[in-house]
């Protein structure tokens, strides 16, 4: 299966550390894909080193600790794979051009 999810985050997710925005992104993308993956073992690719380390955790808090939990009815495991290597990371690395609004005044 090919496929590709993507979320704007929020005011408060802005100021996440990059590995919790990274723990988010694999939280809500398997979420998504709950109906597929659930019941079925499977293998996650990151280019995020420290995802690989998170499940080792001895007493996780907050929202690792709710991440761990909504995570731990898959059978998962996290690979660390380099980001030059990751063919997925080029959906993120898209140039994207701002967009560009234009208003006209004038009398009708």
């Amino acid at each position: 299966m090919i496929s590709a999810f993507s979320k704007r985050l929020d005011k408060c997710q802005r100021n996440y550390s990059v590995t919790d925005k990274e723990l988010l992104g694999l939280v809500k993308g398997i979420e998504n894909y709950r109906h597929y993956l659930l019941g079925r073992p499977f293998t996650l690719r990151t280019d995020h080193r420290a995802l690989t380390y998170l499940w080792e955790a001895k007493n996780p808090v907050g929202r690792l600790l709710r991440w761990s939990l909504k995570l731990s009815e898959y059978d998962f495991k996290v690979e660390y794979i380099k980001g030059d290597d990751h063919i997925a990371d080029g959906f993120s690395r898209i140039y994207q051009e701002e967009d560009n609004i234009y208003a006209l005044e004038g009398k009708i």
